[in-house]
């Protein structure tokens, strides 16, 4: 490179630098007004919170730079409210939409928080399984969120909703008369008991996408049992495999719903008794058991009613 040459080359090098130092028409201008937000994003699509926590919320602005005015509101706030700085408050159990708007766009984004009454994670140690063995002796309603394994037995004696967050077991499950259990997702073990989960007189269960675990070794397996006079049982997408009995009902004026549920190996199914003790008549039982698959099973359905039929109870599988 001649002289002359590698000088222009210094001279446009030198111009360019004092461009970009100083600005110019090379330089990135100031965000105008038509340069705001194009998209607002929370950091996450759905949470859940335990009543009584607080939690900040983070919400993006694209493009990055661009500035904004942010606003944020709860669809319900007697659930939980939101602060202006995207502090959020649970206050109880339910569900409700968190959502931050642009005041100067109308961009918006939003996701779904669920609030329960506790979020219990077990580690092993006795406190978590103490805690809800606690909440489910409690009085009222109470809804809870579980993750691990629960070894020691519950007793519910409450109307409890309980919700798998990942794999949640429990053991040796009762609900007391006058009480309900609602669960989803959360796998079921006999670990000595009766039944993995026992439905007694004046009680109600209802069990969606649950699994129930038997102990191989015990002499008499049985997933569900429904006491005389229970209220009522709805078992829904429920998983059961390796039981002597997955379900037995005893006479009980009560509705009952076992859909959809899939049966491995079980020796009988479901076992449900109509007959009222003492009686030549059947208790008045009503509602449906049909649409479950069975594999491996020695019985599907068996039905013990005087007359051979229950009229207000379908058994679309015996």
């Amino acid at each position: 490179m001649n002289k002359s040459i590698r000088k222009t080359v210094v001279v446009a090098a030198t111009l360019i630098a004092a461009l970009l130092l100083f600005g110019g028409c090379v330089g990135v201008p100031p965000l105008t007004d038509g340069e705001l937000s194009k998209r607002l994003e929370f950091n996450c699509k759905f949470d859940i919170m335990e009543a009584g926590q607080s939690r900040r919320y983070f919400v993006r602005i694209k493009p990055d730079g661009s500035i904004d005015d942010v606003e944020f509101d709860s669809s319900d706030p007697s659930v939980a409210e939101v602060a202006a700085d995207g502090v959020v408050t649970a206050r109880a159990a339910g569900k409700t939409t968190i959502k931050a708007m642009s005041s100067k766009t109308g961009f918006s984004d939003s996701f779904e928080l669920t609030v329960y009454d506790a979020v219990i994670v077990s580690d092993g140690s006795e406190t978590p399984s103490e805690r809800l063995a606690e909440l489910a002796l409690s009085e009222g309603g109470k809804s809870v969120a579980i993750s691990g394994d629960f070894s020691m037995p519950v007793s519910v004696n409450c109307h409890l909703t309980l919700a798998a967050l990942s794999d949640a077991k429990l053991c040796d499950t009762v609900v007391e008369s006058g009480a309900s259990l609602v669960a989803e997702g959360v796998t079921f073990r006999q670990c000595g008991k009766a039944a993995a989960v026992v439905v007694e007189e004046g009680a109600a269960f209802a069990a969606l996408r649950c699994a129930f675990a038997c102990d191989p070794s015990a002499k008499e397996t049985v997933a569900c049992e429904a006491d005389e006079g229970f209220c009522s049982l709805m078992l829904d997408e429920c998983g059961f495999a390796g039981f002597e009995c997955g379900v037995n009902i005893c006479p009980s004026d009560a509705k009952i719903e076992i859909e959809g549920n899939i049966f491995a190996r079980c020796k009988t199914a479901v076992k449900i008794d109509a007959v009222l003790p003492g009686e030549s008549k059947n208790a008045k039982m009503r509602g449906t058991v049909g649409g479950n698959i069975f594999s491996g099973c020695d019985e599907t359905v068996r039905l013990n009613a005087f007359g051979d039929v229950v009229e207000s109870l379908k058994t679309d599988d015996a």
